[in-house]
């Protein structure tokens, strides 16, 4: 299921495409992403949002080569506020980040064209 949200910004329409995290239910296991691969076009305004299924704290890094495509290296969310939202990708290529919740860390990746 992709869910994909349209929301104003500044007179503009921005997409938001959202990657739900589900945490391991055992400390330090592996989460996992309803979307272990996302696609985004430079220029078209589009965005992520990762949102962490019942509430958890979370860090999304792009530390792995490359770096990110966004204009921040990585992203966290919250129990109280589970949610991180990336802004529009500022270069284009294949990205590997970093999903890390409940000690557990997972490795999906964004294309953006």
């Amino acid at each position: 299921v992709c869910t994909v949200v349209m929301v104003r910004a500044q007179g503009t329409d921005t997409t938001t495409i959202v990657v739900t995290i589900t945490p391991s239910a055992t400390e330090g296991g592996t989460p996992s992403v309803d979307k272990s691969s996302v696609t985004l076009n430079k220029g078209q305004n589009q965005q992520v949002e990762w949102t962490c299924e019942g509430g958890c704290d979370f860090t999304v890094d792009f530390s792995h080569p490359g770096g990110s495509p966004f204009s921040h290296n990585s992203f966290s969310g919250t129990k109280a506020n589970p949610h991180a939202i990336s802004g529009p990708p500022n270069k284009v290529g294949t990205f590997k980040y970093s999903v890390t919740a409940n000690g557990g860390t997972l490795d999906p990746q964004i294309i953006v064209h």
